[in-house]
């Protein structure tokens, strides 16, 4: 690791220590929040729109050909709009504890979600913007998958595939993975190119696509440099996740 990365993240975990009850406040309070509206409004929601679109999804192809149909595309792309939302929601609190904790003032964690709210609209806009984006991205894999679907899988009903494994079954697995990972290094760039958004939105008072455009031209030339501190701390999570998931 680099010195400036060290660096870097060495101030960070400083800040955290001088804020850590703010912190572990914010983000028990925020996880409550998370749970008690995402979880049973995606139930909900999901219940209704199968009811509107006069399906019960209780078969393998009954729930692809939902997720397929106009209302389960408009399902996925509110669930990706309130996910991403509420994730940047929850950045935008531990921006305020960081902002606050480097002028040496103390912030509360009411504050911190009243001012949360006071940015819902205008975040859930970013989200629903770059859900949008993602999924045009995602349009030509998709289409890839399909095609991949029909050319080994479309003699036999999947269960068949999925019992008897023939060539086809691992020919369309592997073209399948390599779609999936060619489509990951678009997200992920496009999660580089885009990193700037909800400070630029919340702080500069932009636009959601004013934001969208400045990160962009802010990360220009820099996706390495500034994937790596991304990289390092997503492995991060990853590694204490498989750890507390073996413990507990």
């Amino acid at each position: 690791m680099n010195t400036s990365l060290y660096i870097r993240y060495k101030h960070a975990l400083d800040n955290f220590f001088r804020e850590v009850k703010a912190v572990v406040g914010f983000e028990i309070w925020f996880s409550l929040i998370f749970a008690a509206v995402l979880a049973p409004l995606s139930a909900w929601l999901l219940n209704k729109l199968l009811v509107t679109g006069g399906q019960l999804a209780v078969s393998n192809d009954e729930i692809i050909g939902f997720f397929l149909s106009f209302w389960g595309v408009l399902f996925i792309l509110i669930s990706i709009t309130f996910f991403i939302g509420l994730t940047y929601l929850e950045q935008v609190g531990l921006m305020m504890i960081s902002l606050a904790s480097l002028k040496g003032r103390v912030i509360s964690v009411s504050h911190i979600l009243w001012a949360d709210l006071g940015h819902f609209v205008s975040i859930i806009r970013l989200g629903l913007l770059q859900a949008t984006l993602y999924g045009a991205a995602s349009l030509p894999f998709l289409a890839a998958g399909a095609l991949t679907y029909i050319a080994f899988l479309g003699d036999h009903d999947i269960n068949y595939y999925l019992a008897a494994k023939p060539w086809q079954w691992w020919t369309a697995v592997a073209t399948v993975g390599v779609i999936a990972v060619c489509y990951l290094g678009v997200v992920v760039w496009l999660y580089v190119r885009w990193l700037f958004a909800v400070p630029i939105l919340i702080f500069e008072n932009k636009r959601p696509a004013k934001a969208l455009t400045e990160s962009w031209q802010r990360t220009r030339h820099r996706v390495i440099a500034l994937g790596m501190p991304q990289a390092v701390w997503w492995l991060f999570i990853l590694l204490v996740s498989i750890l507390f998931s073996f413990l507990f």
